[in-house]
Protein backbone atom coordinates (compact mmCIF):
# COMPACT_ATOMS: atom_id res chain seq x y z
CA UNK A 1 0.00 0.00 0.00
CA UNK A 2 2.91 2.36 0.61
CA UNK A 3 3.97 2.65 -3.01
CA UNK A 4 0.55 3.65 -4.40
CA UNK A 5 0.09 6.07 -1.48
CA UNK A 6 3.44 7.74 -2.20
CA UNK A 7 2.62 8.06 -5.89
CA UNK A 8 -0.82 9.50 -5.13
CA UNK A 9 0.68 12.03 -2.71
CA UNK A 10 2.92 13.25 -5.54
CA UNK A 11 0.08 13.31 -8.06
CA UNK A 12 1.64 10.47 -10.05
CA UNK A 13 -0.23 7.48 -11.54
CA UNK A 14 -2.86 7.18 -8.76
CA UNK A 15 -5.58 9.79 -8.35
CA UNK A 16 -7.63 10.46 -5.23
CA UNK A 17 -10.40 8.42 -6.86
CA UNK A 18 -8.06 5.43 -7.17
CA UNK A 19 -7.14 5.79 -3.51
CA UNK A 20 -10.83 5.87 -2.54
CA UNK A 21 -11.24 2.59 -4.39
CA UNK A 22 -8.36 1.10 -2.40
CA UNK A 23 -10.20 2.31 0.70
CA UNK A 24 -13.30 0.47 -0.44
CA UNK A 25 -11.17 -2.66 -0.65
CA UNK A 26 -10.62 -2.37 3.10
CA UNK A 27 -14.25 -1.53 3.82
CA UNK A 28 -15.74 -4.32 1.73
CA UNK A 29 -12.94 -6.87 2.07
CA UNK A 30 -10.65 -7.48 5.01
CA UNK A 31 -12.35 -4.94 7.29
CA UNK A 32 -15.97 -5.57 6.49
CA UNK A 33 -16.81 -7.17 9.85
CA UNK A 34 -16.19 -3.96 11.84
CA UNK A 35 -15.41 -3.62 15.57
CA UNK A 36 -11.72 -4.27 14.96
CA UNK A 37 -12.27 -7.71 13.45
CA UNK A 38 -10.06 -8.01 10.38
CA UNK A 39 -9.97 -10.93 8.00
CA UNK A 40 -6.62 -12.41 7.04
CA UNK A 41 -6.54 -11.38 3.39
CA UNK A 42 -7.44 -8.31 1.42
CA UNK A 43 -10.34 -10.06 -0.32
CA UNK A 44 -11.98 -10.82 3.03
CA UNK A 45 -12.64 -14.48 2.38
CA UNK A 46 -14.50 -15.98 5.34
CA UNK A 47 -12.00 -18.86 5.39
CA UNK A 48 -9.05 -16.47 5.71
CA UNK A 49 -7.15 -16.74 8.94
CA UNK A 50 -6.90 -13.62 11.12
CA UNK A 51 -3.45 -14.71 12.34
CA UNK A 52 -2.18 -13.93 8.82
CA UNK A 53 -2.71 -10.22 9.46
CA UNK A 54 0.52 -8.28 9.55
CA UNK A 55 0.93 -4.52 9.68
CA UNK A 56 -2.76 -3.74 9.22
CA UNK A 57 -1.87 -0.15 10.10
CA UNK A 58 -0.38 0.39 6.65
CA UNK A 59 -3.94 0.56 5.33
CA UNK A 60 -4.42 3.71 7.43
CA UNK A 61 -2.64 5.60 4.64
CA UNK A 62 -6.02 5.48 2.93
CA UNK A 63 -7.76 7.44 5.71
CA UNK A 64 -7.25 10.83 4.00
CA UNK A 65 -9.22 9.46 1.04
CA UNK A 66 -11.63 7.10 2.86
CA UNK A 67 -11.89 8.24 6.50
CA UNK A 68 -14.00 5.20 7.45
CA UNK A 69 -10.86 3.06 7.12
CA UNK A 70 -9.84 4.43 10.54
CA UNK A 71 -13.00 2.95 12.07
CA UNK A 72 -11.98 -0.50 10.84
CA UNK A 73 -8.24 -0.49 11.52
CA UNK A 74 -7.78 1.44 14.79
CA UNK A 75 -10.15 -0.81 16.82
CA UNK A 76 -8.09 -3.82 15.68
CA UNK A 77 -5.15 -2.40 17.61
CA UNK A 78 -7.25 -1.32 20.58
CA UNK A 79 -9.00 -4.69 20.90
CA UNK A 80 -6.62 -7.31 19.53
CA UNK A 81 -3.08 -5.98 19.28
CA UNK A 82 -2.47 -3.60 22.17
CA UNK A 83 1.33 -3.67 21.72
CA UNK A 84 1.96 -2.71 18.09
CA UNK A 85 5.36 -2.85 16.50
CA UNK A 86 7.14 0.51 16.08
CA UNK A 87 6.25 0.86 12.38
CA UNK A 88 2.60 0.09 13.16
CA UNK A 89 2.64 2.69 15.91
CA UNK A 90 4.03 5.23 13.44
CA UNK A 91 1.09 4.63 11.08
CA UNK A 92 -1.35 4.84 14.01
CA UNK A 93 0.12 8.16 15.15
CA UNK A 94 0.20 9.61 11.64
CA UNK A 95 -3.15 8.42 10.28
CA UNK A 96 -5.14 6.96 13.19
CA UNK A 97 -6.76 10.19 14.38
CA UNK A 98 -9.21 12.36 12.48
CA UNK A 99 -7.63 15.51 11.02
Amino acid sequence: MSFPAMLAADGEVFTPEHMKRFGQTVMQGMGRMGDGVLLGDVGGLPASKPERISIAAMWLQLAPYTPEVRERIVPFYLNYRPSPQPWELAYLIRYGQPN
